[in-house]
């Protein structure tokens, strides 16, 4: 059996280099924005949705699932209204159409 030769530190940095090079020159640092405020709302919505969720149980009774419906039915809830197509891991879901799903969460975002 062989075993892989142990990499070098000159040569990890180089392969480090190279790679940011080639983000440079590939990635629209717009794309990069985007995708940074879109995670940072969807946390917030999240966390929102928790509390939301945790004080219906406590102070109104209802049960985790009756809870759960009525975060879905009110959008009262949140800071920030996102549809949940728009959610960070529905957008996610499918790599292959990333830009495509960024671009119409960030249209509606936008609106």
């Amino acid at each position: 059996m062989l075993f892989p030769r142990k990499v070098t530190r000159e040569e990890l940095n180089s392969l480090v280099d190279r790679a940011a090079d080639l983000i440079r020159t590939a990635v629209d640092y717009k794309f990069i924005l985007v995708l940074l405020f879109l995670k940072r709302l969807n946390d917030l919505w999240k966390g929102e949705r928790l509390q939301a969720k945790e004080r219906l149980m406590k102070e109104a009774g209802l049960s985790e699932e009756e809870a759960e419906k009525e975060l879905d039915r009110v959008e009262i809830f949140h800071t920030f209204n996102i549809p949940k197509q728009y959610l960070w891991d529905e957008v996610t879901k499918d790599v292959k159409n990333l830009p495509e799903r960024l671009a119409a969460a960030k249209a509606k975002l936008q609106s």
